[in-house]
């Protein structure tokens, strides 16, 4: 398409003049081409040095564009949040430690140090949002407050909070961008425990030594998270122990942990030895070195019976070593009946006394007896002459005895050692008189012996036997008789007694123990057939066993040994027996007694014997 180049007037295809202005096409056209043609004129080549030049520029633009964007992507902060996150959720203890700063000089990060910070992550998971949450919201703070130069007064303000980690902006990297840290708090811990030097440590590195008792010191900075805090000490006794596990979280503020060992300081009770004896301790099966005749308190040790003591000493009869004892108390008494020698020695002569004594009982002589002191001897005697004057004899057998292990104690009185045990003694045996027969029955006694050690003779002697109410163990030992002998007086003169003597003191013992069962039971019935109906013992035992009713005793009959039936008449006869009862109270109390009783038997006509009174009854 042509234009006027005068007027701008369009031109017809092949006009020569223009339409609106005259002027000639011709010259016009001739012009144009012309200019076209130096419009297209092919342009000079470029150099090769020129070309290079461009290009280089070329490449460098693009290449700082790049890196532009590349140190901004490395460089943001959103970025650096969020690599932190899933480091938490990974337990990636590496990368945690490469994002964590501090601007704690003291506070060293590492792949180690973080490692309890990672760890209550792992526990608390969710507590990872509540943290990530809490950066981002300072992160989106620093986004609108761009014209704060610092955000170092950030994080006081009401609006945002103040956590474990926080986003803080640290000047510029790499000349262009803004630097973002992630900063950790720290946390302090004071440690307290109660012995000098007890090592503490905590997350297996040890950070101090206690120098004095009752110590306590603050530790840190330490970064936030979950740690074992050990506390040890090394004693002569035991290594004393205590870990704990504890969580330093709250940052800003120190924890106090109690590091406080379980040991004590503990007594030995050697008031019963003789303070001129050697002893030595020992601990757990070690000699610890110490006498604690001489030093009888030592520690610290355990006292929750995991521990154990025990002592061995020279003793006028050798050499004793008592048995374990847990130590579970601040105080712990040694008993040297507590040897399984010295107790052999002290159960053996008191199975020859009990034979010794039955030999001398029935032969009216103490000169056999080589296991008593002198002083038993003569009691020994003394029974002898009582028995004699009552003309009452003996047979029997002993069977053997049962010891009570714990109740075997040991100690020196000031001017010699006793020994004392509680024991249960069996029998086959019968009391009788003149004209009886003996008919044997097994007896069951409780009794007590005091032995004294002599050291003329050493050797352990029984000073006295007394009777006990028994003991309340298990532990016992029993050393019976596999042959036993039988022992029976002879220095009285023994008849046989008829059948129908024997008949009436089965008859009288039926009746005891039926006259206890009437009276506990309130029910005179029980007793009532073996009383005469015409006799002074009907009323009586009528109104005894009401009385004990109204005031609410029982009785319990423990033994009864008939010592004599002597005929009176053809249709009468005279009873005597030995009886120990239990008398039980209303209030709760108990008394044991014994009575010598007395008392008459008739033969019925239908040929039936009834009690039909009471001579005497004589307490013992």
């Amino acid at each position: 398409m042509l234009f006027c180049k005068e007027c701008g007037a369009q031109l017809k295809e092949g006009a020569a003049f223009c339409p609106s202005c005259g002027t000639n096409v011709k010259t016009h056209e001739s012009e144009r081409i012309d200019q076209t043609r130096q419009q297209i004129a092919p342009a000079k080549k470029m150099s090769k040095k020129k070309k290079l030049v461009i290009a280089g520029i070329s490449a460098a633009v693009v290449i700082l564009f790049g890196a532009y964007k590349v140190g901004e992507h490395f460089t943001d902060k959103n970025r650096k949040i969020e690599n932190f996150e899933m480091a938490l959720i990974e337990g990636n203890t590496e990368n945690v430690a490469k994002l964590l700063n501090t601007n704690d000089p003291q506070l060293k990060i590492s792949e180690t140090t973080v490692k309890g910070f990672v760890d209550y992550y792992k526990k608390h998971p969710n507590e990872v949002n509540e943290l990530i949450n809490n950066l981002q919201d300072q992160s989106t703070y620093i986004d609108n407050n761009t014209n704060k130069k610092s955000t170092s007064s950030f994080f006081s303000e009401d609006d945002l909070k103040n956590g474990v980690v926080n986003l803080k902006k640290d000047g510029k990297t790499w000349l262009f961008y803004d630097n973002y840290t992630l900063e950790v708090e720290e946390v302090y811990v004071s440690i307290s425990t109660n012995y000098k030097n007890t090592q503490l440590s905590i997350a297996g590195k040890e950070i101090g030594k206690a120098d004095k008792k009752n110590f306590e010191q603050t530790y840190g900075p330490f970064l936030p998270g979950i740690y074992k805090v050990e506390a040890k000490l090394k004693t002569d006794f035991v290594d004393l122990k205590k870990k704990r596990e504890v969580t330093l979280i709250d940052v800003g503020s120190k924890v106090n942990i109690d590091m406080y060992l379980e040991g004590e300081e503990v007594t030995v009770d050697m008031e019963s030895f003789d303070p001129t004896i050697k002893a030595e301790l020992f601990i757990d099966g070690k000699d610890v070195k110490i006498n604690p005749n001489e030093n009888p308190t030592f520690g610290p040790v355990l006292t929750d019976g995991s521990m154990k003591l025990n002592v061995e000493a020279t003793l006028p009869w050798g050499k004793v070593k008592t048995n374990e004892i847990p130590i579970s108390s601040s105080e712990v008494e040694i008993n040297l009946g507590q040897s399984k020698d010295l107790q052999e020695t002290i159960f053996n002569q008191v199975v020859s006394y009990s034979k010794e004594a039955l030999e001398a009982y029935t032969s009216g002589s103490a000169d056999k007896v080589t296991t008593a002191t002198n002083r038993n001897k003569e009691d020994i005697l003394e029974r002898i002459e009582y028995l004699q004057y009552r003309e009452e004899y003996y047979k029997g057998q002993y069977l053997g005895t049962t010891f009570a292990i714990d109740s075997l104690n040991v100690e020196y009185n000031g001017e010699q050692w006793e020994a004392e045990v509680e024991v249960l003694q069996t029998y086959n045996e019968a009391e009788y008189y003149e004209g009886e027969t003996p008919q044997l029955e097994k007896n069951e006694v409780n009794r007590v012996y005091t032995l004294v050690y002599n050291e003329e003779n050493k050797k352990w002697l029984i000073e006295t036997m007394d009777y006990s109410y028994g003991y309340g163990t298990d532990n016992v030992k029993e050393i019976n008789e596999k042959e036993p002998k039988t022992y029976q007086t002879s220095w009285g003169n023994s008849k046989i007694t008829d059948d129908k003597s024997q008949q009436i003191a089965s008859f009288v013992e039926e009746y005891m123990y039926a006259s206890v069962d009437a009276i506990n039971a309130e029910n005179f019935s029980i007793v009532e057939p073996y009383l005469d109906s015409s006799g002074k013992k009907y009323n009586e035992q009528k109104e005894y066993t009401a009385y004990l009713n109204e005031k609410g005793i029982t009785e319990e009959l423990l033994n009864i040994e008939i010592k004599e039936v002597k005929k009176l008449d053809d249709t009468t006869y005279q009873v005597t027996s030995l009886d120990e009862y239990k008398l039980m109270y209303s209030d709760g109390t108990d008394k044991t007694t014994s009575f010598k009783t007395v008392q008459k038997v008739k033969i019925q006509s239908d040929g039936s014997f009834a009690m039909n009174e009471l001579i005497s009854t004589d307490e013992q």
